[in-house]
């Protein structure tokens, strides 16, 4: 493989957190992947709750379609879910318990599927997380070596550490909605370390930016882009990047 192919996009809020929307979020997700299968992409990401289930029957069900369609299409595919808590706690003691609502589901073309939740969500809270969680590998691909992070994990300086002694090179951050986007800081301190980042995030302006850093000879450059490669739907409409990495994880212009 010469260049690794990644795909991120932004997602108009239509039908945010809404299960009515279910059906039309999962055909706007499968026609997007049968797109991007004709551009040789290997990951395509969607943001942090694109999906949203009220009970562990609707998650199971919506994951089974997620590595369903993985499998039939070709491509490797990163999709948030959050799912529904009855009288919840505070998200500071959710925190602590590691009981957060959202996950980030990753279904591999091999049929392998695997599931992971959110342990933190702010520079504050990352206090309350375990070590051995902050530490826990969250890995997509061996070679480039890309992992994930949930929505406000990127301000967790021990999962930015982990990252870094693992030598990661590429990390995508799902990101549920761009109202008060605020991860250049962290996205930058992962590319100091030698880590490209990337995002998808709901956003209703067309055209919104699609976040990228990567390393540079000050230590960090910024390559994001309100460029496009590909629009798909209405409502909701994706507007989708496509990415392409050298097999050390630095972007490649082929």
């Amino acid at each position: 493989m010469t260049t690794f192919k990644v795909a991120v996009c932004t997602v108009t809020i239509d039908g945010y957190h809404d299960l009515r929307w279910t059906t039309q979020r999962m055909t706007l997700l499968s026609n997007a992947a049968d797109e991007l299968s004709r551009y040789s992409v290997h990951l395509f990401c969607l943001p942090g709750g694109y999906f949203f289930a009220s009970n562990s029957a609707e998650y199971v069900a919506i994951q089974r379609q997620i590595t369903n369609l993985a499998t039939n299409v070709g491509i490797d595919l990163l999709v948030g879910l959050d799912t529904d808590i009855k009288n919840p706690h505070p998200n500071d003691e959710l925190v602590s318990l590691y009981k957060l609502p959202s996950f980030s589901i990753f279904a591999s073309t091999d049929g392998r599927s695997d599931k992971w939740r959110q342990r933190s969500t702010t520079s504050t809270n990352q206090y309350l997380v375990l070590d051995a969680l902050c530490k826990e590998e969250r890995l997509l691909f061996a070679s480039p070596r890309i992992e994930v992070l949930l929505c406000g994990e990127i301000f967790n300086e021990r999962i930015q550490a982990a990252l870094a002694f693992r030598n990661t090179k590429i990390v995508i951050d799902q990101a549920h909605t761009a109202s008060r986007f605020r991860v250049f800081a962290p996205m930058k301190r992962l590319a100091t370390n030698g880590i490209s980042s990337l995002c998808s995030v709901h956003a209703d302006v067309r055209g919104s930016i699609k976040h990228c850093y990567i390393p540079g000879p000050s230590g960090w450059q910024r390559n994001s882009s309100r460029k496009i490669d590909l629009e798909i739907g209405n409502k909701p409409r994706l507007e989708i990047k496509i990415w392409n990495f050298d097999s050390s994880g630095q972007i490649s212009q082929a």
